[in-house]
Parts: C-alpha cells; sequence; structure tokens
C-alpha cells in the first residue's frame, strides 16, 4: 500500500515531463523551420555557414534521453505520443487498483488499537485461567480420593481422609502441571492460546528462512537460521542445505556463513587462555556444536583463510574437540607455512583435551618446542618409549633424538629411549638411518669413555645388539664407527683381535652370538 502511492506519483510526474518536452521539441521545430527557410534565400558561403551554426545550435537544444525510450524514439512525436498513453494506462489503472484492492489508512489504526486492547485484555484473562486451572486440579485431587476412598471398603472415616487430602492439595501451586494429574491438564495446557499463537511465528520463521535461501541470500538466511527460537532450524537438515550449495555471490561460501553465523549466535563467555583450555578440558561443559560439524566447519574456514573464526571457536570452546580436529589443523600447518604456528598450538590444545599425548607432543616438536615437548613427555604418565620413537620418526632431529636418549637431571628420571635399541631401530629404518649415524657420530666426538658409557649403561644383551649395529655401520661405509664400536666390545668382552682387516674381525661373529 505505501509503495503504491509514490509509484503514482512518479507517473504523474513523468507524464508532465513528457508534455513539457513534447512542446519543447515543438518550439524548436519551428526555430529550425524558420532558419531553414532563410538559409534557402541566402548565398552559398554564408548560407552553408550559417547553416551548420544552426545544426550546432540544435544539437545544444536536444533533450536528455528519457528512461525506457531510446535516443531516436525521444525525438519521434508519435513514439512519444505512444509513450505517454502507455503511462496514462498505467495511472488509470493503479487509480483503480488503489481503490478496489486498498483501504484507508485510517482503517489500520483502527485495527492497531482493537489489537491493542485485545492484548490489554490478555492479561487479566490469563491470570483467571491459571486461577480456574489450580482450582480444577485440586477439585480433581480430591475427587479421585473420595473415588478410592468408596472403592476400598471406607476404612478411614471421611473426615480424616478430607483433612488429609485438603493438606496435600494446599501444597499444589500452578507450576505442579504434569502427568501425575491426569490427561486433562495436557488437554488445557494444549488449548493455551499463547502455545497456538507460538506454533504459528515458528511456521513464519521457518517460512522467512525458506524466502531468503530461495532468494540467494545466504547470509541473512544463515544468520536468520542460527537464532531460530528454539534450534527448529540449527539441525542437520539446515547444514547440508547449506552445503548443498554450490554456486554463490562473494567470497564466503554458504555453509561457512551458516557456521560464522552459529558461532556468533552462540551465548559469549569470557575468553579463556590456551593453557586454561588445556587444563581444565576434562571437565568443560558440553560444546556449542557437534562433532560433525566442527570438523566441516573448520576445514571450510581454513579452505577460506578464515583464520580468526577456527580461533574464536577453538579458544571460547565452542567446537566439540576431537581427533579428527586436531587432524585438520595438523594438514594446514603441513601445506601453510605462514599459519603453521598459530594451527600447531591449536592442535596441541585439542590433542590434549583428548588426551592424545602421542600427538601433543608431536605438535609440540613441529613447533621447534624441543624441551617444553620433553617435559610433556616425562609429565605425562602414559607417555611410552614406543611413543617417542612414533614422535622421533615423524619429525626426526638429531637435537631431539639427543634429548631423549640422554638421562633427565631435571626430572630425575632415566632416558625416554635406551641408546642401542634406538640406533638399531633406525639403522634400519631407511629413511632415517642417517638418524642413527649422527648420533654416533656426536658420541664420539665427545671422546671414547661418552660412547662406552652409552653402550655399557644400555640394557641385557648390549653385546649382541652393538655387534649389530657395527654391522650395519660398515655396510653403511662407515668404517671408522664400526671399528670403534668393536674396540669397546673386544675390550668388555676380554677377547683381542685376529688381525686388523675386516676379514679377521668376521672370526669374532661367533663370540657375539
Amino acid at each position: 500500500m505505501e509503495a503504491q502511492a509514490p509509484s503514482l506519483v512518479n507517473y504523474h510526474r513523468q507524464a508532465a515531463q513528457l508534455k513539457d518536452r513534447i512542446a519543447i521539441i515543438q518550439r524548436d521545430t519551428a526555430e529550425v523551420q524558420s532558419k531553414l527557410d532563410k538559409l534557402q534565400q541566402s548565398s552559398g558561403d554564408k548560407s552553408s555557414s550559417s547553416e551548420r551554426k544552426s545544426a550546432d545550435e540544435a544539437e545544444t537544444r536536444l533533450p536528455k534521453q528519457i528512461p525506457g525510450l531510446s535516443l531516436e524514439q525521444s525525438l519521434d512525436l508519435e513514439a512519444l505520443e505512444g509513450h505517454l498513453q502507455c503511462l496514462e494506462s498505467r495511472r488509470d489503472m493503479l487509480q483503480d487498483r488503489k481503490k478496489s484492492q486498498y483501504v484507508p489508512l485510517e482503517v489500520k489504526q483502527q485495527l492497531d488499537s482493537k489489537l491493542k486492547a485485545a492484548q490489554a485484555q490478555t492479561h487479566p484473562l490469563t491470570s483467571e485461567n491459571d486461577r480456574l486451572r489450580l482450582q480444577y486440579r485440586r477439585l480433581k485431587v480430591v475427587s479421585d480420593s473420595l473415588s478410592r476412598w468408596k472403592d476400598s471398603g471406607r476404612p478411614v472415616p471421611l473426615a480424616e481422609l478430607l483433612t488429609a487430602t485438603l493438606e496435600n492439595i494446599s501444597h499444589i501451586s500452578d507450576s505442579d502441571c504434569d502427568g501425575s494429574h491426569g490427561t486433562d491438564c495436557v488437554l488445557l495446557e494444549d488449548e493455551d492460546p499463547a502455545k497456538v499463537k507460538e506454533s504459528k511465528l515458528l511456521v513464519d520463521y521457518v517460512d522467512s528462512f525458506t524466502e531468503l535461501f530461495e532468494s540467494g541470500d545466504y547470509e541473512a538466511a544463515a544468520f536468520h537460521a542460527a537464532r531460530s527460537p528454539h534450534g527448529v532450524l540449527r539441525n542437520q537438515h539446515t547444514v547440508d542445505k547449506f552445503k548443498l550449495v554450490k554456486e554463490y555471490d562473494g567470497r564466503m561460501p554458504p555453509f561457512l556463513h551458516f557456521f560464522q553465523a552459529l558461532m556468533v549466535s552462540c551465548t559469549q563467555r569470557e575468553r579463556p587462555l590456551l593453557g586454561e583450555v588445556m587444563v581444565s578440558c576434562t571437565q568443560r561443559e558440553r560444546p556449542l556444536l557437534g562433532e560433525s560439524l566442527s570438523v566441516d566447519g573448520v576445514r571450510c574456514a581454513l579452505q577460506h583463510n578464515v583464520m580468526e573464526l577456527v580461533i574464536h571457536g577453538i579458544t571460547l570452546h565452542k567446537l566439540a574437540f576431537s581427533e579428527a580436529l586436531g587432524d585438520v589443523l595438523t594438514e594446514r600447518a603441513q601445506t601453510h607455512p605462514g599459519t603453521a604456528d598459530m594451527c600447531l598450538t591449536l592442535a596441541h590444545a585439542v590433542y590434549t583435551a583428548c588426551r592424545l599425548h602421542r600427538k601433543a607432543a608431536l605438535s609440540m616438536c613441529k613447533r621447534g618446542m624441543l624441551h617444553a615437548a620433553l617435559d610433556y613427555m616425562y609429565q605425562c604418565p602414559h607417555f611410552t618409549a614406543e611413543d617417542s620413537m612414533w614422535c622421533l620418526s615423524m619429525c626426526p632431529s638429531l637435537s631431539l633424538l639427543q634429548m631423549l636418549t640422554t638421562e633427565s637431571l631435571q626430572h630425575g628420571q632415566q632416558a625416554m629411549l635406551p641408546v642401542g635399541l634406538t640406533c638399531y631401530s633406525l639403522l634400519m629404518d631407511k629413511q632415517h638411518h642417517l638418524l642413527a649415524v649422527q648420533l654416533l657420530d656426536s658420541l664420539c666426538s665427545k671422546g671414547t669413555g661418552v660412547l662406552e658409557q652409552a653402550m655399557v649403561s644400555d640394557s641385557r644383551g648390549w653385546v649382541e645388539l652393538w655387534g649389530e649395529i657395527s654391522t650395519c655401520c660398515a655396510e653403511l661405509q662407515r668404517s671408522d664407527l664400526s671399528r670403534h664400536i668393536l674396540s669397546v666390545l673386544l675390550a668388555h668382552t676380554g677377547t683381542s683381535r685376529l688381525s686388523p682387516d675386516l676379514d679377521g674381525l668376521s672370526l669374532m661373529d661367533h663370540v657375539f652370538l
């Protein structure tokens, strides 16, 4: 109704403008015709110069292009008259529609006043309804008690029964309506006009979301769904609906808009420190988003470089922590070095919350925090030597290997990994055998006593184990390391070499087997 009135005024204005332009064109045409008549009477050069001048003046007087018409049509009288007739017919149609389909504004004001009066009557009627409903429940309890007393053969006097029943119903309040009072209470609640109105509002809310979604306004539809009352649109069906949209305008996909709207519309809490998240993760409350939605949302946010949204969801604990979520962050760190440190930090918090200590230590190692990772390994009671070996294989580093094979003076514990078994395992692995050679070189560079102490302090069966290590070093063309290890073995077994060549050394194999 408000839009039709301005449209009618606009059509009137355009019709007036067209009439003025027709008059201008007719006046200009008469002037041009008179000038042409004068030019025909003048001689050659003067006539040509005056003709060009009049043509220039005529061009400067051309009116602007009329909306809906081309430049040629704007100069054509027949086209202008046809356009004028079309505008007049539209004006007549709008006037007829105004008379038949719309009512004056006073009618709306009257309806608003009636609505306010009805709302004012709702409050006393609601109070009276609550009073009558409470009275009904109390009378229902008395009636049931009398029926049971009559059917049981009247074991107690009626006065005592009524006294006890009245004491019981005195404690019944309006909030005690549950299934224990029969189905009548439920029927009364279902007939509550407020609930019927609420259901209608929910239907209208869903219809509004459908209209926004189908019109392509995905951002508005996402926030509309995230703020839906009672969470009617915060479900997997809505998530799948946003995921299916492949063509959209803008930088962010519709699903990412919905994921952002879900976290923004959730109740904000005080932002904790990252360390507090790791400590209190075992006693935290239920996350605001599910595991599957959290993983898909974080993956989509990382693909479109919306890192702030991921940080917001993890630090404020609005996402469900899982191993899959930590793996997504770790994969992002491997492919994008610019955000690797932040992604590994968030992954460490997620892994710690899920008690995945092996991957939590690995995330610290990948960030270069070797000392912190070693402290974490010693503090974690369930961290085994196998876990340490896995971290070393996933993040091969000589510094980490040296720290894992050295006794911890700070924690007063033995080394996480034995030197001999670790070197043998690395030498058997073609990808990391150079790491074991580097460790042996570092021990030899510190002096013969350091390697000897590492070999002697190893576990039982160290002679056979280090014999195998010596053989592997010889196969890797590191005869110097092989001779160094054999010299320590011969010194501690009470044997001596038969000859300085390798053939003589092979004769001692039976000693170490």
